[in-house]
């Protein structure tokens, strides 16, 4: 899935935000946050689809590598 960069916010001035708040300490690799998580202050709303995803959480290379080692490890001593 596209990943937005950007999103519209329908508001009035005195309702717009600064920032889009998004919590994403409980993202696990590959779970997305979308549209409908983000904090708008009351009175503003995304005009985005709010199954659109604004972020994604990816393991880096070398996560990805040991977790692919030990997968690797777990399989071997099975096979013994």
């Amino acid at each position: 899935k596209q990943v937005l960069r950007e999103i519209d916010v329908e508001c009035t001035a005195q309702t717009m935000p600064e920032v889009a708040v998004a919590h994403v300490a409980h993202l696990e690799a590959g779970n997305v946050l979308k549209v409908k998580h983000l904090e708008l202050p009351q009175g503003a709303h995304a005009t985005a689809d709010d199954e659109a995803v604004v972020a994604s959480c990816l393991l880096s290379d070398q996560k990805l590598e040991d977790a692919t080692d030990i997968g690797t490890k777990a399989t071997e001593s099975n096979d013994e």
